[in-house]
């Protein structure tokens, strides 16, 4: 951590900047916002979203199941569904610091014990584009 000018904070210390919730992944290059919107309000879904080729289902915890198969027989392309931790915000991160903070989030998720890395970072399409050539 102190490599890339982080630090291990305590389990759980920054827990209150997401919630849990169930998120189902669609392919959004298969299938129309409103089509999915609808089968997903249908199913019990709290929000739809659509970024980068991808549309976002977000549940409660508890109906990530029954919305995820709501939206399989429905004949929708559910790419994944899975628990998450969705930010309440993001930071807007910049220049050397969204370098060093991908530095850091890229080996952390190369560990073995390392599962999952949840974020809630801002950075800019071009300079994550520019980022990630480097890395």
């Amino acid at each position: 951590f102190t490599k890339f000018n982080g630090n291990l904070g305590a389990n759980g210390c920054v827990s209150y900047l997401f919630k849990r919730r169930g998120q189902v992944i669609l392919d959004g290059e298969r299938v129309d916002l409103e089509s999915a919107m609808d089968a997903a309000i249908e199913a019990g879904a709290e929000d739809v979203e659509e970024e980068d080729g991808v549309l976002a289902v977000t549940t409660a915890m508890g109906d990530l199941h029954a919305v995820g198969d709501a939206l399989r027989e429905a004949g929708l392309p559910v790419v994944s569904a899975e628990l998450s931790q969705i930010p309440n915000t993001l930071v807007k991160v910049e220049g050397g610091d969204a370098t060093t903070l991908m530095k850091l989030i890229t080996h952390m998720d190369d560990l073995d014990d390392v599962s999952a890395v949840s974020a809630n970072f801002d950075i800019d399409d071009d300079l994550m584009a520019e980022i990630e050539e480097k890395l």
